[in-house]
């Protein structure tokens, strides 16, 4: 990846921005939407539900990532630029499902895997390391996502200084909450709900 690319390479230093400011990491193909029409005011529903933990914050960054087929079309006729305001940094990465890669089991290669390979959150993991090269904390990140594999990431992060968010399904394992300043139900942030907890869960 081209570090140079205005996605990663973007700062935001501004003292507002490191203190309220909120870089947004969503998978969607592990917290999707109920129904395309929500697309329409997602931005604002978690903006609602940000500010519930905390009246000053406000996304900076967004970055969608997903096999946008799945959700009946490509990533511009799902999400239009005009549901986000100008400002703010907009990514959408349509990521395809594929198979999963055999290896060297010999029962895999005798017929086709079924399990598809999710790579949305590989490439997530891969731009929020990349992003944190050009933003040196403290600023403030949220993943939206159920896949547990990111608890290791969220605790890496708040070592470092971080203030890491989370949005996940409620069947989510506990764990992948443990490091999270705020977490949020992702049905209850989709309707711009309070977090499930406020730093009581926090381990510093």
């Amino acid at each position: 990846m081209d570090l140079t690319d205005s996605t990663y390479s973007t700062e935001f230093n501004g003292p507002s921005d490191k203190d309220y400011g909120v870089r947004v990491f969503w998978d969607l193909n592990r917290a999707d939407l109920e129904r395309k029409e929500q697309a329409k005011t997602i931005f604002n529903q978690i903006t609602s539900a940000l500010r519930k933990a905390d009246p000053r914050f406000r996304i900076c960054m967004l970055t969608i990532y997903g096999d946008f087929s799945l959700f009946g079309g490509d990533p511009e006729s799902l999400f239009l630029r005009e549901y986000f305001p100008r400002e703010i940094v907009l990514v959408l990465k349509h990521i395809p499902e594929r198979d999963a890669y055999c290896r060297d089991d010999p029962d895999c290669k005798k017929e086709k895997p079924k399990d598809k390979d999710d790579l949305p959150h590989h490439v997530l993991k891969q731009d929020i390391n990349i992003h944190t090269l050009a933003n040196n904390p403290p600023f403030n990140i949220l993943i939206i996502t159920s896949d547990p594999d990111f608890t290791h990431v969220i605790k890496k992060l708040h070592k470092q200084g971080y203030v890491m968010m989370l949005a996940c399904r409620g069947d989510a394992e506990p764990s992948l909450g443990k490091y999270a300043y705020y977490k949020w139900k992702w049905q209850s942030m989709m309707e711009g709900g309070e977090p499930v907890s406020a730093a009581t869960h926090y381990y510093p």
